[in-house]
């Protein structure tokens, strides 16, 4: 089972990351994973390996949780579910990491998890917020729906 760890002891746990594997965590494809991942939050000495651009990001078995972002975006609960989903999909992604297909295989890991709808909506928020990043979201929408 996915398991997620948090790096002070206050931060023990967010609703958030127990709700999605209350939720996903015994779905298919995740049933038969057994990994941990580390949640890092802002202030966490981790920060600076992220890009800090998005809401969630992953570098290796660390998954960035960037609360900012994610009010900035105004992210609905399931909408941060298929965002983790997204996340987790590229751990589990063995594609060469400069390959364009990393984010559409992403992007079907939660599909599979029944989030696609959520992230459609995620990808049409980020169009709107960041109207500036070289990401072709219009490309991804299409390939999810």
């Amino acid at each position: 089972m996915i398991q997620f760890n948090f790096k002070k002891k206050e931060n023990a746990s967010i609703k958030l990351f127990d709700d999605f594997l209350t939720l996903y965590g015994d779905g298919k494809p995740l049933a038969d994973k057994e990994e941990a991942f580390n949640i890092v939050l802002n202030g966490d000495s981790l920060v600076g390996i992220f890009y800090g651009d998005s809401p969630f990001e992953i570098n290796g078995k660390n998954i960035y949780y960037n609360e900012n972002i994610i009010n900035a975006c105004g992210l609905t609960e399931n909408e941060s579910y298929a965002c983790i989903a997204h996340e987790l999909g590229h751990a589990f992604d063995h594609t060469p990491i400069y390959s364009t297909n990393r984010e559409y295989n992403a992007d079907q890991f939660a599909k599979e998890l029944k989030l696609g709808q959520e992230l459609i909506s995620v990808l049409k928020k980020f169009k709107n917020t960041f109207p500036d990043k070289k990401i072709d979201f219009t490309e991804r929408i299409q390939r999810l729906e």
